[in-house]
């Protein structure tokens, strides 16, 4: 059986629905209201905003319960809308994110339906003096923020609701919203009822380089007596053997996934969360010393985390990282970094990022 919100709550939510319309210049009137014991939306109104009409069907509640959204997919849809008291930010956050249209007694409201969009925080107060730092703006590009825009990158072309990015990127959804709501207000993406999508790529890119490079990398240089192939297989065994992800980068990792370059010099290569004896462990296998100045290998510790080696992919049995990681890395790197990033672009990146040749160009001139 439903629990119905108490009578003065209802009460209220329908004078509070009627108010909030007439605020945002609309009308709203309540049609049908649910029978005790009914299941489904405390009432029905039908409501009309910029010209618009619709019908929506409102469910009222006393207080937020995240295991309420899952359990009511209901709430979801575009013609509801959930009234709960007061709402805080973390609550609001969550609710945009599942694209839950809802509003409280504060005047906060989140409306996203067919031709209409109301995303308005509190009803406008008088300002008075405040002495708390101004929020800082999210870097997109940081460790734990870049997981989002990583996930857009592999989906280009895509809507993807911050649910999923969450799930994707193992991020709280407040927190991946509030990094999509960086993204819109840099320009990078957009978001829409569906969802987030990645709109501006090269924008993205440009500033990715420039608040990254390769050297942020920590890096130890190796001499090793193996040949190239052999050196690799070896690497691939003593990684699996002790469950440690690798990829490789940089011009080695160019030359196995666009052939651009022959005999590449230094294998450069991450590892991605090995301690200090797997890693020795490896290395020995590998017949490896350490190197005061440049070797035949290099191991990396990835800046960004274990999750450059999970998301690489194998060419010809070698693990090989993304294709936007690769060319993060080329961007900044000595000795023909460049012409290989521009190889890279042209070749692969640019059909489903959908880059033109003059978008293409830009990329590559900004960054030389």
């Amino acid at each position: 059986m439903k629990m119905k919100p108490a009578r003065h709550l209802e009460e209220a939510a329908v004078s509070l629905v009627e108010g909030l319309f007439a605020e945002l210049g609309g009308r709203a009137r309540v049609r049908q209201a649910a029978a005790e014991g009914e299941s489904g939306p405390d009432f029905r109104c039908d409501a009309e905003l910029d010209g618009r009409e619709l019908q929506l069907a409102v469910y009222v509640r006393s207080r937020f319960a995240e295991s309420e959204l899952e359990n009511s997919p209901a709430l979801a849809n575009r013609d509801s809308l959930l009234l709960i008291p007061r709402l805080g930010p973390a609550a609001r956050r969550s609710l945009r994110a599942r694209g839950v249209n809802h509003a409280d007694f504060d005047g906060c409201v989140y409306l996203d339906a067919p031709g209409i969009r109301v995303d308005r925080q509190r009803r406008e107060r008088p300002v008075r003096a405040s002495r708390s730092a101004p929020e800082r703006e999210i870097n997109p590009f940081s460790k734990k923020a870049s997981r989002v825009l990583r996930a857009l990158f592999s989906a280009p072309g895509e809507n993807v609701r911050v649910s999923e990015l969450a799930a994707r990127t193992q991020l709280a959804i407040g927190w991946a919203s509030d990094v999509g709501d960086a993204l819109v207000r840099r320009g990078y993406a957009a978001r829409s009822g569906e969802g987030l999508r990645l709109v501006d790529p090269v924008a993205a890119l440009l500033d990715w380089t420039n608040a990254y490079q390769w050297r942020k990398n920590p890096s130890r240089s190796f001499a090793v007596p193996l040949d190239r192939e052999e050196l690799l297989e070896r690497l691939g065994r003593a990684c699996e053997k002790r469950s440690t992800q690798w990829a490789l980068t940089l011009m080695a990792a160019a030359e196995r996934r666009i052939g651009y370059v022959r005999g590449a010099g230094t294998l450069h290569v991450y590892l991605g969360g090995a301690d200090d004896d797997r890693t020795e462990g490896i290395l020995s296998e590998l017949f490896a010393e350490e190197s005061a100045g440049e070797g035949g290998l290099a191991i990396m510790e990835p800046y960004y985390g274990v999750g450059i080696c999970a998301e690489a992919d194998e060419v010809s049995g070698v693990r090989i990282v993304s294709d936007l990681q690769l060319f993060l890395d080329l961007a900044h790197f000595p000795v023909r970094g460049i012409e290989a990033a521009e190889m890279l672009v042209r070749t692969r990146m640019a059909k489903p990022l959908q880059l033109d040749a003059s978008a293409v160009a830009r990329l590559i001139e900004s960054i030389r």
